[in-house]
């Protein structure tokens, strides 16, 4: 075999864990690269399907979207469903009960469930909404006036949090971001209403094994995502208060959370894909995706899945449909090709 051949054995053996400039240990590939282009909108893997709701669709607009869009699994499609009555909201938060959004609720009717202790004269904005185990909902943080909190609220942490992430590990409930300091605040009495995410978190564990912990927390964020499991929590993107983020462009920023024996943050690396105001879920089969959000001074339309570079590819594959296995396919092949004329190039 010639030196050229050599070279090129070696690194298509490689390629299941290339990524564009670096090499780490997951990062988000495409899994269905068209789609509704939203920012700051809900969403939710219910079933074979991918649902997001409202949103902004673009960047130097106050106006939402009142628009409910749905990506079947099986045939890689996205379609609108539409329903009259639909609200246009952004910044908006939802969870899911039985296998239905909280706010988009079945039948074809959206319904308005009556709520005591809000006030009336006061809205939410870039605050979280989390299931618990008891089929309550907790809501904390929002953005805006202060004028629903009285006056030696107005300075603590969780009041003034706005554009955070709200995940639990056990019985603690770890609030993210929201604040250009504080990072982050741990409450303790509640429990998570949503699935464990056990695969996620076996995956989180390989990584961890191959990383350091970081010698200090990571600097305030906001408008990211955060995914949590049994026993990590992952961090991705969003907007910092360093600087990074003024000229429009979002970090990708990629950390994992434990907090045993004691909190420790893991820095993944920067993925190549910098978002914020976009939307993390989870498929049935437990494969992790991401939707839309802004980066690069533009609004995303495209859907990710979370390539963990620590398995191997026939475990990695997400078994969802034999278009989007296709799909891989061709992108795999593209990368290859790629790569194939860059060696070449060198060795000629």
């Amino acid at each position: 075999m010639s030196l050229k051949m050599k070279f090129l054995a070696r690194f298509l053996s490689k390629i299941i864990i290339m990524s564009s400039g670096k090499h780490l240990l997951a990062d988000w590939e495409v899994f269905c690269p068209i789609g509704p282009s939203l920012a700051f909108h809900v969403g939710a893997c219910i079933g074979r399907f991918l649902y997001v709701h409202g949103g902004r669709v673009d960047r130097n607009s106050i106006e939402a979207s009142n628009k409910l869009h749905c990506l079947n699994f099986d045939t890689m499609i996205w379609n609108e469903v539409r329903v009259p009555g639909s609200p246009a909201l952004s910044h908006h938060a939802c969870v899911t009960i039985d296998d239905r959004y909280l706010l988009l609720i079945g039948e074809c009717k959206w319904l308005y469930p009556s709520s005591e202790g809000f006030p009336s004269d006061a809205g939410l904005s870039s605050h979280t909404a989390t299931l618990l185990n008891n089929g309550k909902v907790l809501v904390l943080g929002r953005e805006g006036p202060l004028r629903m909190q009285p006056d030696d609220k107005k300075h603590a942490a969780t009041e003034s949090r706005s554009g955070h992430t709200t995940n639990f590990i056990g019985p603690r409930l770890y609030v993210l971001g929201g604040r250009n300091d504080e990072l982050l605040e741990v409450h303790s009495g509640y429990r998570s209403g949503s699935p464990d995410n056990e695969k996620a978190a076996e995956s989180f564990k390989r990584i961890i094994r191959r990383l350091k912990p970081m010698d200090k927390m990571p600097g305030g964020r906001r408008h990211h995502i955060a995914l949590e499991s049994s026993g990590a929590i992952l961090i991705h993107g969003g907007e910092t208060f360093d600087g990074r983020s003024k000229i429009g462009k979002p970090v990708g920023d990629m950390f994992i959370m434990t907090d045993k024996p004691s909190i420790n943050f893991y820095k993944i690396g920067e993925s190549k894909i910098g978002r914020s105001g976009h939307i993390c879920c989870v498929t049935k089969d437990e494969n992790i995706l991401i939707h839309g959000g802004f980066g690069h001074k533009i609004i995303h339309g495209d859907t990710r899945w979370l390539d963990f570079r620590t398995r191997s590819r026939v475990q990695n594959v997400i078994e969802l449909s034999p278009l989007s296995k296709a799909l891989q396919r061709r992108i795999e092949c593209k990368q290859v090709e790629k790569l194939k004329d860059q060696i070449l190039s060198c060795n000629m």
